[in-house]
């Protein structure tokens, strides 16, 4: 782990970032716009790789070398104390995003093991960055938090109370946990509570892989696509590269911090429509051919209806700049051209 480069004194950086979950969908996308907006900077990724890719970061690596950016791969998993501690006692970050996290269906699945990653992890990135005096912590949250919510657009006051699923429960321990480390112990951070994130980036090898990349693989490998219910329930679909600007907004405001923000478009998308749109876009690619769909009985623990409100993300952090066309679009684009490499 140690790198001569690193540790040479003639080669200081301006800034050093470390980025959980680097070679993720969401953290990709925050080391790809670090490294292409500064230069003579590190970037330190951290990622045990069970939900990533390497070749998510391609474009970050050629933009790291035309800005002088070093970008420095460590290979752990953030519940790993003695590890993390050393990373962050090698390389000093100042500035900390913190996107490592398992994800619904994971956390399902791999209850215990959710718990450990989503909420220990995430107490002892709070722990450490307090130790090593990092600046600011800009971690990924979810709209998870509110469960089913009671009334949309939901803004940040809504209260937890109908927050079923465990994933969403390590969220939400997750929030009190940074609460006390913002409260009691002065560590500058920001939570983000993404909506329905999705994108090209989104890993396509595990069994239990979301709905956009999912839909697409079905319809490529012409497999049935099923929708829960009527497919009346609605989403607020951002695309990957909206939340990685998201996140270097929230660091690089100096207002922006000690508070929690939805991230989202602050518009609905419903399942239905959302199959219309991937529908249309992949027979732009595949040709006309036809796409099994079964319905079935609505699942208790789907999310009826979402939608942010989005006053505080404009405050803070700027407007979403990809419509839930043209990221489908792309999604589907990318999706098709690597599933086709890998068949």
């Amino acid at each position: 782990m140690v790198d001569k480069f690193v540790l040479g004194d003639d080669k200081k950086p301006n800034k050093v970032y470390l980025v959980t979950g680097s070679h993720g969908h969401i953290g990709s996308y925050i080391v790809e716009e670090i490294v292409k907006n500064e230069k003579n900077i590190w970037v330190v990724c951290v990622d045990n790789f069970y939900n990533a890719n390497i070749d998510n970061l391609k474009a970050s690596y050629e933009w790291a070398k035309k800005n002088n950016c070093r970008i420095i791969d460590v290979a752990i998993d953030i519940a790993d104390k003695q590890r993390m501690r050393e990373t962050f006692s090698l390389y000093k970050p100042q500035y900390v995003f913190h996107t490592a996290s398992y994800l619904t269906l994971d956390s399902k699945e791999n209850k215990s093991r959710s718990v450990m990653v989503n909420t220990y992890g995430s107490a002892l990135i709070f722990e450490l960055s307090l130790e090593f005096d990092v600046k600011k912590v800009v971690y990924s949250s979810s709209a998870s938090v509110y469960g089913d919510p009671s009334y949309v657009p939901t803004d940040e006051n809504h209260n937890f109370d109908n927050c079923k699923l465990l994933y969403g429960a390590t969220k939400v321990a997750t929030e009190y946990i940074a609460k006390s480390f913002i409260e009691e112990e002065g560590l500058p951070i920001v939570g983000l509570r993404y909506f329905n994130v999705y994108g090209p980036r989104q890993s396509l090898s595990n069994v239990y892989t979301q709905i956009v990349p999912k839909w697409i693989r079905n319809i490529i490998k012409n497999e049935q696509i099923v929708i829960y219910g009527d497919g009346s329930q609605t989403m607020d679909m951002i695309f990957g590269s909206d939340i990685g600007k998201a996140n270097i907004a929230a660091m690089d405001n100096e207002k922006c911090k000690d508070v929690f923000i939805n991230v989202a478009t602050g518009i609905e998308t419903s399942v239905i429509e959302l199959l219309d749109v991937i529908t249309y876009h992949m027979k732009k690619i595949t040709g006309n051919k036809s796409i099994n769909v079964s319905y079935e009985q609505h699942d208790p623990n789907l999310v009826k209806r979402r939608c942010a409100d989005v006053t505080l993300m404009h405050t803070f952090l700027g407007k979403h700049q990809v419509s839930v066309d043209e990221g489908i679009s792309l999604t589907c684009k990318d999706l098709y051209n690597k599933i086709g490499f890998y068949q």
